[in-house]
């Protein structure tokens, strides 16, 4: 709206997600709509008027349209467990699904990897009508899972591959339990550490500052047990994410 900051569409039908409202105008300033009523004021636009569309599961700029198979990046086969894959770093912004999707009203997609790992990556929201990434992100949401027979089709793909869903259930519950028995196991070294510390430190008299900073250290070391990945899995575990 670079252009013209104010715009006035007249729905002949609007429906705004909770109810049905007949014959209102829209008022749009900057890009932010600022009224909604049965004002007289010359319209636009006009017609029927719905709620931008979110295509809640997509491989949309991933899988680009009218390209070739190959050069699709929905799948990466190295590992069961990618939660540090970002689909954001695999959408080709040129893809025509893009404006096709925003002309039927899709304004917005939760683009995922696709379903051949049990953990494929990150489920990105995007904006479909800009032009390149710079602008496009909108929201990191959580995580691709998929249970049922994907992972267990992809036997021809590198690492661990069960062909049933009790093995992949399995292999679930097992890198879950791993991660959460490594983080308990550098919790209670860290505590151990700290205890012994705080010990010597009243033999010493050392100053409560360096006591602090030598607790400190010993947090960021048993930190440094997990890696990224572990990292990303605990916040699925706990609740941070979806």
């Amino acid at each position: 709206m670079s252009e013209k900051q104010k715009y006035i569409i007249h729905a002949e039908i609007l429906f705004d997600g909770v109810s049905k409202k007949e014959n209102v105008n829209i008022v749009l300033e900057n890009d932010k709509i600022t009224d909604v009523s049965k004002s007289s004021s010359k319209a636009d636009f006009e017609g029927l008027v719905t709620p931008a569309f979110i295509d809640a599961h997509s491989h949309i700029g991933m899988a680009r349209e009218g390209e070739p198979g190959d050069e699709e990046e929905t799948n990466d086969i190295s590992c069961q467990f990618l939660p540090l894959n970002d689909p954001f770093n695999s959408i080709y912004f040129d893809d025509r699904a893009f404006s096709d999707a925003v002309d039927f009203g899709v304004i917005y997609s939760c683009i995922v990897p696709g379903s051949g790992n049990l953990i494929g990556g990150k489920a990105v929201v995007v904006r479909n009508f800009v032009p390149n990434r710079k602008n496009a992100l909108l929201k990191n949401y959580g995580y691709k899972m998929a249970l049922g027979f994907n992972p267990r089709s992809t036997g021809q793909w590198k690492g661990e591959r069960p062909n049933t869903r009790m093995g992949i259930y399995a292999m679930l519950e097992n890198k879950f339990d791993e991660v959460l028995i490594k983080r308990g196991k550098a919790e209670l070294s860290s505590q151990k550490e700290k205890n012994a510390l705080k010990r010597s430190a009243v033999e010493k008299k050392m100053p409560q500052k360096e006591l602090d900073e030598e607790i400190l250290n010993i947090e960021k070391s048993a930190e440094f047990e997990l890696t990224p990945s572990d990292r990303e899995i605990l916040k699925i575990l706990d609740g941070e994410k979806t």
